[in-house]
């Protein structure tokens, strides 16, 4: 159970994610073992920090984690909630909650940030490699479509402007600077 990925929270480490081995991780937090899941839970975990650092989310922070028991001491990650453009915000911090490797600025990542971050998690880094690439193709293909569906639904002006702008730069950002 060496690997594993340290859990801040306001500049606090909260928790550790351990590989627990067999495909399985574990949360520790304070000495108690809060949960077991399955290797789709890192995979889950990767693409979720994948998409903070390209949405712009800095406050993907320990508490927009949960768990779902299945019963007999197994707990899988809840869907994820929270997930807000917060680099389009001006009053609110700008650095990750929860670094990759150990960089904070989601302005400053690269490839070796996420190589760390990868092995973290104990997963290989290409297989984080491919999962942004898949995130950022997609970003790339839908983003303007997505923007402009939501705001016919919810009947928007240009609130979303700014965020659909940091998301554009993020998405270019890890094009030239995140994938090997």
């Amino acid at each position: 159970m060496s690997r594993g990925l340290n859990v801040w929270y306001q500049d606090r480490l909260v928790g550790r994610l351990l590989d627990s081995g067999a495909g399985r991780m574990a949360f520790l937090y304070d000495g108690d073992w809060l949960g077991r899941g399955s290797a789709t839970d890192l995979q889950a975990l990767a693409q979720w920090q994948i998409f903070n650092a390209l949405a712009g989310n800095a406050d993907g922070h320990i508490k927009n984690l949960s768990l779902l028991s299945e019963g007999e001491g197994v707990w899988t990650l809840a869907p994820f909630y929270d997930l807000v453009c917060t680099l389009a915000i001006d009053q609110v911090s700008h650095k990750l909650a929860l670094p990759v490797g150990e960089q904070t600025d989601p302005g400053n990542l690269h490839h070796t940030h996420w190589e760390a971050f990868a092995r973290q998690l104990g997963m290989a880094p290409k297989r984080v490699q491919r999962l942004i690439k898949i995130q950022v193709t997609h970003l790339e293909a839908h983003l303007d479509d997505l923007h402009q569906a939501f705001i016919e639904q919810h009947r928007l002006g240009h609130e979303l402007d700014k965020a659909k702008a940091v998301i554009k730069q993020q998405v270019k950002r890890a094009r030239q600077n995140w994938l090997a």
